[in-house]
């Protein structure tokens, strides 16, 4: 096959380049690269590989007044509200080409470093480039950055700068003390991300002034929140009537300040464009697209834009409904529509006076919060921005439900430190202390929760009725499943797998990204392999698994001990029998020999396994279980109690 007919067709090798220039730095064949590695690790190839139908990337050339190639760099990091403005900021740099950067308040380093790796990235392209950058910050916190959770940020930073440090320097200093280390006229950029209160940022911008050059531009993060006594907002609409300016409102907002006197060809271009209102509009637009195409599927994005049409031109003048707002990021995940999405859409159905809408909380627009009762997040808060959200959300009155079906604040296993870190946690935290209402997938999750807040409510995972597999034949085993969404341990059953699996007979079926360690440590030809799937994949996938075991070994951790059985229910309800570890959640509803077994050794497994040989206890343990399940875990039962908490709660 040649080449050619391996690559996409809108393949750019000098985009390839440009967008990975580890790989231009690395003087490879940006093709054979790309075939070889940047398919695997999902490099991007094209400046506008975009495909959204309503914001046709493609109709543009690859640089304008108002963007250019560095637009389209992504962060390496992804944890900050800051996120958003990365890319106009690159842009800005790569024009600008600041001689000094200096940042008031570096608390995380989002920032700070993201200016690093793109004066880093004008360095590759232009040798002759200099630039050093200075970030100033005392380390110990203020109103507006707790470090409450995290003592060690000051070490996090510095540790982080030693990539850097042949051009970056941090201060640990206050910002007034630090002004003797500069001269006057001297400092092209300048990132005021302080102390957030008016008198602050106020004291800040004046007393920097004198230190700017003639080709200076002030950076003002912030601008747009209005809750926690932020002053940002208050001394932007008084500072930007001075000056030439641009200001996003995406990303908890930016203001963008043309202090200088003096600039190249390339600012005063852009400067005259924003000029415009129309042409000032089209930035913010702009950059906030790319944000989100960036940063979610395109599908997401089509989806969450149509979903915001549809709300504008929706009936709201019903004033009897309660109004019930979902905003969380794992929308398009199983977990979700497991945990929430077909809980609260049964609740809306079954009671006609409830009405639900989910949104993403990248395309959350905050004027939308005066159309609902209560508000609902789930799971971790992945960016100060939606944090910001949520007390926007309190500040106007509003209620809030936080929900939790995994204990993702504490004790989170090596396995999952992807999922959060130290400051994401914290901002959880935050929001569970300062919700009304609290909900957990189990009474060992609501008993961590409750320090956090004392009105914590058990909601547990359910299924329908709707999906149990009717006209189900038992008969001799053919199959094992053994399914999860996380890379969890599952080196309990190796040797059992090993020992049942010299039966050719019989097939083991593994999904998700427990794979690795299967193929690593059980040496068997009769194994299939399947990725992640979606709830309803999964519950066809399961229909297509005749005459099977369900295995679900689980560490036993106090994380796994808050865990919610939900995997049994899907088990179930296509009557396939399980065998679980003999821990909780598994403990708390399963009975051996009664709805299932479990089993803590290779000979208890083993065991277990020998009497689901037997078909008619297969049927009278699936046939318990569903009495079990249909008494408690439906979707009916947990509505009725959600439509009670709710109505308490208003």
């Amino acid at each position: 096959m040649k080449i050619e007919k391996k690559l996409p067709l809108d393949f750019n090798v000098d985009a390839y380049l440009d967008l990975n220039p580890d790989v231009a730095l690395a003087k490879v064949d940006p093709i054979e690269h790309y075939l070889n590695y940047g398919i695997k690790e999902q490099r991007r190839f094209n400046y506008f590989n975009f495909k959204a139908a309503d914001y046709n990337f493609k109709n543009y050339q690859i640089e304008s007044e108002y963007y250019n190639k560095f637009s389209f760099f992504n962060p390496k990091r992804i944890d900050s509200a800051w996120q958003g403005h990365t890319y106009f900021s690159a842009f800005l740099i790569s024009l600008l080409k600041p001689k000094i950067i200096t940042e008031l308040g570096v608390h995380l380093g989002f920032s700070y470093f993201y200016f690093c790796q793109v004066c880093e990235l004008l360095k590759f392209y232009d040798s002759s480039y200099k630039c050093n950058i200075f970030g100033i910050d005392t380390f110990d916190g203020d109103d507006h950055a707790s470090y409450e959770e995290n003592k060690n940020v000051e070490n996090f930073v510095f540790n982080i700068n030693k990539k850097y440090e042949y051009f970056s320097k941090i201060i640990k200093d206050t910002f007034d003390n630090s002004l003797i280390n500069f001269e006057n006229n001297s400092i092209d950029l300048l990132h005021i991300d302080g102390q957030h209160y008016y008198e602050d940022v106020k004291n800040d911008f004046y007393s920097w002034l004198p230190k700017l050059s003639d080709k200076s531009v002030v950076f003002f993060h912030d601008i747009a929140v209005e809750t926690r006594n932020f002053g940002v907002k208050k001394f932007w609409e008084e500072i930007k009537k001075k000056y030439k300016y641009l200001d996003f409102n995406h990303s908890s907002g930016l203001g963008v300040l043309f202090t200088g006197n003096s600039y190249d060809k390339k600012i005063d271009n852009l400067i005259n464009f924003i000029e415009s209102e129309t042409n000032k509009k089209k930035i913010r637009d702009f950059y906030n697209n790319i944000y989100l195409l960036l940063n979610t599927s395109v599908d997401m994005y089509l989806i969450e834009d149509q979903k915001k049409k549809q709300f504008i031109k929706k009936d709201k003048s019903n004033s009897d409904k309660i109004k019930l707002c979902f905003i969380s990021q794992e929308l398009n995940q199983s977990n979700f529509t497991v945990r929430i999405k077909k809980q609260y859409d049964f609740l809306s159905s079954k009671f006609k006076n409830f009405e639900v809408d989910y949104f993403h909380p990248l395309f959350f627009d905050k004027d939308l919060i005066e159309n609902y009762d209560i508000f609902i997040f789930n799971r971790l808060l992945y960016s100060e921005e939606t944090f910001s959200l949520t007390n926007i959300i309190l500040a106007k009155n509003k209620k809030i439900i936080y929900d939790l079906d995994d204990l993702l604040i504490e004790s989170i296993p090596n396995f999952l430190q992807k999922s959060g870190n130290e400051f994401t946690i914290q901002m959880t935290k935050d929001l569970i202390r300062n919700s009304h209402l609290v909900t957990a997938g189990t009474d060992n999750l609501k008993n961590k929760l409750i320090k956090y807040n004392s009105n914590v409510e058990v909601i547990d995972n359910a299924v329908s009725k709707n999906d149990l597999y009717a006209g189900y034949q038992f008969d001799e085993i053919q199959n094992l499943i053994l399914a999860s969404t996380d890379t969890v341990d599952v080196s309990y059953i190796y040797e059992f797998l090993n020992l049942v699996l010299t039966d050719s007979k019989l097939t083991l079926n593994v999904v998700g990204p427990i794979d690795r360690q299967i193929k690593d440590n059980v040496k068997h030809s009769n194994i299939k392999y399947y990725s992640n799937m979606s709830l309803d994949d999964f519950l066809i996938f399961l229909e297509s698994k005749l005459n099977a075991i369900g295995l679900i070994p689980l560490d036993k951790s106090f994380f796994s001990n808050c865990k919610t059985p939900i995997k049994y229910f899907h088990y179930t309800i296509k009557r396939i029998p399980v065998i679980a570890t003999d821990t909780p959640p598994y403990s708390k509803i399963i009975k051996n020999n009664l709805n299932g077994y479990l089993a803590n050794s290779t000979s208890e497994w083993i065991s277990s396994f020998n009497q689901l040989k037997d078909k008619n206890n297969r049927k009278k343990i699936i046939d318990n279980s569903l009495e079990i399940i249909f008494d408690k875990f439906t979707y009916e039962n947990q509505a009725l109690k959600l439509k009670s908490l709710i109505e308490n709660l208003l």
